[in-house]
């Protein structure tokens, strides 16, 4: 959001914008008040030739002097300067005592003084020029009274009381239109935090999404595409040992797998469950996962599963089996064993899955930073989504076990 103006500047402004939308008619009829008043004085018998010339002038220069220096003064306006809007309103006021002396019918004329002091000044010198204006007015009604002031002192209580309640009206139209300001502000400023905090909501959302799509992407098409990769490095060694057979066993599984990273690509873009769980248990996934990575690596792999599993939600399940497919895909590509164990335990409390390996291992405590553990991070990330928690337990050379405990 860009720097806030001061109060008052908001106000002054908000003061001159009340006036925009009636400014092109007061300018216009600015020219056309007083040529109709010089037009009605022409008509007055007992004027004279060079007086209803002169007021013809004086309505001209009042026309011309309202379109060009106070439309001048509106246009370039700062609230800090008043001078300029000082010199306009005197200029008009001065021409409008001279108007007024040629023929009392320009009195008309008044109210459009009043206007260009409103809307050119501020609140407060507006009322100070206003009252300097019915003073004015008061010595012309004055003058055309022909008496001295004592013997009509109604003209004086008159004036005063008109001066007393234009200010009072002043102000409180004034203070409506500051509080209608300050509340357009206030509504403004709502809008531009709620565009705000649309944005940010829609740019956590696009990063989380993105996120997801990255997680869901490494536990699926990534574990695949590497799974394909292994095997079919596999297939070229039996291959360059003369072992068909084999080479053979491997193209199938490359096959297979396939086939499983296209139907979880479809899963995926329709946003429906993983492939594994669309037609199958859990505990059928969870075997059929295990048993596939054992005959794929030639080595022993078992997959038990203790209590029910049908009733578990679905969020979990998905949880349960992205964390297997993480936890075989390390044995697969990092742990060079030669026995694998995936146990599922349902107790009171929740889901408990281990996946133990007698492979390498590695230091747990190092491995924070290490890119090939970026699925165990993940795996973390996607547990606390469903209020789970993993445990990694190793050490070089004495295997891995991993345990993830889901409520």
């Amino acid at each position: 959001m860009g720097p806030t103006a001061p109060a008052g500047d908001h106000g002054a402004a908000r003061a001159r914008d009340r006036w925009e939308w009636i400014r092109p008619a007061l300018r216009i009829l600015s020219v056309i008040l007083p040529l109709a008043c010089a037009i009605v004085a022409a008509t007055d018998f007992e004027a004279t030739i060079s007086e209803r010339l002169l007021g013809f002038v004086l309505a001209g220069a009042f026309g011309a002097w309202v379109l060009v220096l106070n439309g001048k003064v509106c246009a370039g306006h700062d609230e800090r300067r008043i001078l300029w809007p000082l010199i306009s309103l005197a200029g008009s006021m001065l021409i409008f005592g001279a108007m007024v002396l040629v023929n009392p019918v320009f009195f008309f004329v008044a109210f459009l003084l009043y206007w260009q002091i409103f809307s050119s000044l501020p609140l407060w010198p507006a009322i100070a020029v206003a009252v300097a204006f019915s003073a004015e007015m008061l010595a012309l009604q004055l003058h055309y009274a022909r008496h001295a002031l004592a013997d009509d002192p109604s003209i004086v209580v008159s004036g005063v009381v008109s001066i007393g309640f234009g200010i009072i009206m002043a102000i409180w139209i004034g203070g409506i239109i500051e509080q209608s300001g300050q509340r357009a502000d206030l509504i403004r400023e709502l809008e531009a935090t709620r565009a705000d905090l649309a944005k940010a909501h829609h740019e956590t959302g696009v990063q989380a999404e993105r996120e997801r799509l990255r997680q869901e992407i490494h536990d699926t098409l990534a574990q695949g595409f590497t799974s394909i990769v292994m095997l079919a490095q596999a297939a070229e060694g039996a291959l360059d040992v003369d072992e068909g057979s084999q080479a053979l066993t491997h193209v199938r599984s490359i096959e297979r797998t396939a086939r499983e990273n296209l139907a979880e690509a479809r899963s995926l873009v329709e946003g429906t469950r993983p492939a594994p769980l669309t037609d199958t248990s859990l505990t059928d996934a969870l075997r059929r996962l295990t048993e596939r990575l054992g005959a794929d690596l030639g080595i022993e792999a078992t997959a038990r599963v203790n209590g029910p599993t049908g009733d578990l939600p679905p969020a979990t399940e998905v949880a349960v089996l992205r964390a297997a497919q993480e936890a075989l895909t390390n044995v697969r590509r990092h742990a060079g064993a030669t026995r694998v164990e995936l146990a599922l335990l349902r107790t009171d409390e929740g889901v408990v899955l281990e996946v133990t390996d007698d492979g390498r291992g590695f230091d747990v405590a190092s491995a924070g930073d290490d890119p090939k553990h970026v699925g165990l991070r993940g795996m973390g990330a996607r547990l606390e989504e469903v209020g789970g928690d993993v445990l990694v337990d190793s050490e070089p050379g004495r295997g891995t076990t991993v345990i993830v405990t889901l409520p």
